[in-house]
């Protein structure tokens, strides 16, 4: 018998974290935070100390705040294990931390733990050359995990337990224009598919989308308008960065403005052409640095010259924000928003929030649950209504949908009931 408990990250969005006990056997798959939640209980998952001193193994997605920045809360509650990454998410992941406290400091707010917690995240990196191959961890378990498409390090994860297949599909993307999704190779059929449902019923192909984001690119930039992206860390900022480049003509002498610790992440890409949907895309940002790079930096959004374009975090934004001042900033964003950078750029500027899909379409979950068949299929990453409505939009097949909320478990039996 399985039991898998949903912590955190269903009928809502945020704070994933899936707890699977099977005897002696006590996994957990990611371990976020709701970055936006409403009151104070709602930021963490469901956590006690006993469930952490029983958990051996954290398997991590990708490092967004929403799937790791729980990680040191659970060692504070008496975790002790390994945290299971990608290279790439667990130097992200740290970035992320530090993030978390310092704007918990500028605010003046407690964290749940120190951090000397933080630094007892016992990190350790999966081979990335090993992906789709069962890995035992012990007699009872074995898992293998597989490229995604969300972002550089992001993984779905399958497990066997006790006889059972499980698949946990991350935050998943078929679709991405940069990062390549690897579909995972099971002999059968899982048990149960734990899915992303971020989208919802939403449809739409990101090519047009993309082509709408540099529409509106080419408009400002003839306006001499100071185009500035508003994006996170890893994932649509390497895939926005990308399209840029491969679409936007720049003028002579004009370059691509970057903070530092967006430059530095996109420049690994360059060493990581697997994980990209054509190894050429590997070039641009190996690039990175060089002299020829069209790739500039600079911490300062107000710096970059009207008319060119600039990425910058949310983070940047808010504590660099001379740029609102000037009236020269066109401000765009494919989400999530920032209310603060919002505000700022409607006030002194324009802003523009465009669609980008870096979760899958009604019709890439459709796809997958047609390749996987599982058994069971509950969907995760959204919100109660727009999960019940995915459901109704798609064919029941051999699958049953389960509606499952945070704070409920469901239990795998021999007969594969639920």
């Amino acid at each position: 018998m399985v039991k898998l408990s949903f912590l955190g990250g269903a009928g809502e969005y945020g704070r994933s974290c899936f707890l699977i006990e099977c005897g002696k056997n006590t996994l957990m798959v990611d371990c976020g935070i709701m970055k936006n939640a409403r009151n104070f209980n709602d930021i963490y998952p469901r956590l006690d100390r006993k469930t952490a001193e029983r958990v051996s193994h954290v398997f991590v997605t990708h490092s967004h705040e929403d799937h790791t920045l729980a990680l040191p809360y659970l060692v504070s509650l008496g975790f002790s294990g390994d945290v299971l990454a990608t290279a790439s998410s667990i130097d992200e992941t740290k970035e992320y931390f530090k993030e978390w406290r310092n704007k918990a400091e500028d605010k003046g707010s407690n964290l749940l733990y120190t951090l000397t917690d933080e630094s007892k995240v016992n990190f350790k990196a999966v081979d990335e050359q090993k992906t789709n191959e069962w890995i035992e961890l012990n007699n009872e378990v074995s898992f293998k995990y597989g490229r995604s498409g969300h972002t550089s390090g992001s993984v779905w994860y399958a497990f066997k337990i006790s006889g059972k297949t499980l698949f946990f599909s991350g935050d998943y993307s078929m679709e991405s224009t940069l990062f390549n999704y690897q579909y995972p190779e099971l002999t059968e059929a899982p048990e149960l598919a734990v899915m992303d449902a971020a989208y919802g019923d939403y449809n739409s192909r990101q090519e047009h989308l993309i082509e709408e984001i540099m529409n509106e690119l080419k408009e400002a930039l003839k306006r001499k308008k100071r185009v500035c992206f508003q994006v996170p860390l890893a994932g649509k900022s390497q895939e926005l960065l990308a399209a840029v480049c491969k679409r936007i003509e720049l003028n002579e002498g004009s370059f691509i403005y970057m903070e530092n610790k967006l430059k530095q992440a996109s420049k690994k890409l360059g060493d990581r052409p697997e994980w990209l949907t054509e190894r050429s895309a590997a070039s641009l940002f190996k690039k990175i640095g060089e002299a020829d790079s069209p790739i500039a930096e600079t911490e300062s959004p107000a710096d970059v010259p009207p008319g060119s374009i600039g990425f910058f975090t949310a983070e940047r934004l808010e504590e660099k924000d001379a740029w609102a001042a000037d009236g020269h900033t066109h401000l765009v964003t494919a989400g999530p928003e920032n209310e603060t950078v919002k505000k700022k750029a409607l006030e002194y500027g324009t802003y523009c929030k465009l669609p980008f899909n870096v979760h899958p379409t009604k019709d890439e979950t459709a796809a997958l649950l047609s390749y996987l068949k599982p058994a069971k299929t509950i969907f995760t990453h959204g919100e109660h209504e727009d999960v019940n409505r995915l459901i109704q939009t798609l064919e029941k097949g051999n699958t049953h949908y389960l509606n499952i909320k945070s704070g409920e478990s469901v239990t795998i039996t021999k007969s594969w009931g639920v």
